[in-house]
C-alpha cells in the first residue's frame, strides 16, 4: 500500500537537497527562523485557548463607537477614545477593571479558570471604593503673605540626617541672599525637624520648622535626587524645570 500518490511522489522527489548534507534538527515551524520562543508560544496557546468554546472565556460585541462616529475595532482603539472625556475617578476605575481583565486572562491561560464577568465587575468595582475612601490630603499649601516656604530634602550617600541638614543651612543662606526674612522651613525628616527645634539657637522670630508627609514634599524630593546626577549646582528664579512641572500642577 502506497502511503503517497503519484503526485505526492513526484513533489516530494522535486525538492532540493543541499550539497552540504547538514545534519537534521527541530524546527519551530510557528516562526520563519525555526527557533522556539516563550513570547510565540504564549500567544499560540493564547490563540488556541480563544479557539476553545469554554463558558467562562470572555465575549463581546463591537464596544461602541469613537468620536469620528466609526464602530472601534478593538478594545485598545476604544480605551484611547474615551480616556480624555473621563475624570479622574472614572480612569482610576478603568485602570482597575483594565488589570482584573488582564489578571482573568492570565489565570484562563495559565490555569484553565477565571472568574465570571458577574463576580469580576463587583469586586474590582469594592476594590475601586476602597481606593477611593484612602486619604488623599496630603499637599503642599501655600505660605500666608508676607511668609516664604523653604521645603528641604537631602539626597546624600553620606547620613542622610547630616545631609538634611546641610540642606537646610544651604537653603537658608539663599533666602538670605534674596532678601527672606519670615521663613517657614518644610521637611519630611522628623529627626532634622526636632533637632532644629531643640536648638539653643533663638530662630522664633523669623524662621520656623514643620515637619510635613512625604507627599506634600514631592518637589525637594524630586529636586534633590535630580541633584545626585549632577555635577554642577543649578538655581531657577522664574520658570522652573521642566522635571517638577507636574508636581507643580498638582500642588495648585
Amino acid at each position: 500500500m502506497n502511503l503517497f500518490s503519484n503526485l505526492e511522489e513526484n513533489l516530494i522527489l522535486s525538492l532540493l537537497i543541499s550539497h552540504h548534507l547538514p545534519d537534521d534538527k527541530l524546527i519551530w515551524h510557528f516562526e520563519k527562523k525555526g527557533l522556539f520562543s516563550i513570547k510565540r508560544a504564549y500567544h499560540i496557546g493564547l490563540d488556541m485557548i480563544i479557539g476553545v468554546s469554554n463558558p467562562c472565556m470572555w465575549s463581546f460585541s463591537v464596544l461602541g463607537k469613537l468620536p469620528s462616529g466609526n464602530p472601534s475595532r478593538s478594545v485598545n482603539e476604544w480605551l484611547i477614545s474615551i480616556i480624555p472625556s473621563l475624570d479622574n475617578h472614572k480612569y482610576d476605575l478603568i485602570l482597575m477593571l483594565s488589570y482584573a481583565i488582564w489578571a482573568a486572562w492570565n489565570s484562563m491561560l495559565w490555569l484553565g479558570k477565571c472568574d465570571s464577568p458577574n463576580v469580576m465587575v463587583p469586586r474590582t468595582i469594592s476594590w475601586w471604593q476602597n481606593f477611593l475612601m484612602v486619604p488623599t490630603g496630603y499637599k503642599w499649601t501655600k505660605p500666608r503673605q508676607g511668609q516664604v516656604k523653604l521645603n528641604i530634602n537631602g539626597a546624600w550617600d553620606a547620613t542622610h540626617l547630616v545631609g538634611e541638614a546641610i540642606t537646610v543651612r544651604e537653603g537658608l543662606a539663599l533666602a538670605y541672599s534674596r532678601g527672606f526674612q519670615n521663613i517657614i522651613v518644610e521637611s519630611d525628616l522628623l529627626q532634622i525637624v526636632q533637632a532644629l527645634c531643640s536648638s539653643l539657637l533663638d530662630l522664633s522670630s523669623f524662621i520656623s520648622f514643620t515637619h510635613i508627609r512625604r507627599q506634600a514634599n514631592e518637589v525637594a524630593h524630586r529636586l534633590a535626587y535630580f541633584s545626585l546626577s549632577s555635577t554642577t549646582p543649578a538655581l531657577w528664579f522664574e520658570e522652573p524645570p521642566d522635571i517638577i512641572l507636574d508636581v507643580l500642577f498638582e500642588d495648585c
